[in-house]
């Protein structure tokens, strides 16, 4: 069975390596990561993904045991970059997607996607981590990677609509929106037979 997990939230506490051994559950399932993070924050965050199939930068760049093997990039318009930069946020470039820290507040941040997604069609602008929004050319966030991979059950902590999660979500066979890493390990060991 493929099984997809976010990071940060699902199978970590935000910004946290993982607290659990995840390699028995790679030996029963195939196991995929796919996060808004660059690659090599989820290997810090999550050490056996260097033998894992990662989808990093929300499914734009995809790594197999630790090599590249494909990269998408993308050159944000110049009036979308000044309307992130004057919403006071911290813009870091990754490949074909921008990670914005903003207010931490969920409700502003989904107002500001919504204005964001309202004012440049062709951009989608998602809720993402603890303070964050995540914006990419519209199809390019995770919801890509789910032809890549077939049948799967996914795991998130942002399944909701506008949340990073939720078009991934939407195409998995499952789907669990998970409050962090403990209730994944529940949810693992009572409907997957993981023994962690």
């Amino acid at each position: 069975m493929n099984l997809v997990f976010d990071i940060d939230g699902t199978l970590t506490e935000p910004h946290q390596s993982v607290a659990w051994d995840i390699r028995p559950l790679t030996r029963i399932h195939d196991v995929f990561l796919c996060s808004g993070a660059r690659y090599e924050q989820i290997v810090e965050q999550v050490p056996e993904a260097r033998e894992m199939r990662v989808f990093s930068c929300m499914g734009n760049e995809y790594h197999h045991a630790g090599v590249v093997k494909h990269c998408q990039h993308h050159r944000f318009k110049a009036d979308l970059l000044a309307v992130l930069w004057r919403a006071g946020g911290i813009i870091e470039y990754r490949p074909s997607m921008l990670n914005v820290r903003v207010d931490p507040d969920l409700n502003w941040r989904r107002t500001f996607c919504a204005n964001i997604n309202s004012r440049f069609g062709d951009y989608d602008c998602m809720v993402g981590g603890t303070r964050s929004v995540d914006v990419v050319p519209r199809g390019r966030g995770k919801e890509q990677i789910a032809n890549e991979i077939g049948s799967f059950v996914y795991f998130g902590d942002r399944i909701f609509p506008g949340g990073n999660d939720w078009e991934l979500a939407q195409r998995a066979s499952t789907f669990h929106n998970v409050s962090g890493p403990q209730e994944t390990r529940e949810i693992l060991a009572r409907e997957y037979a993981c023994p962690i």
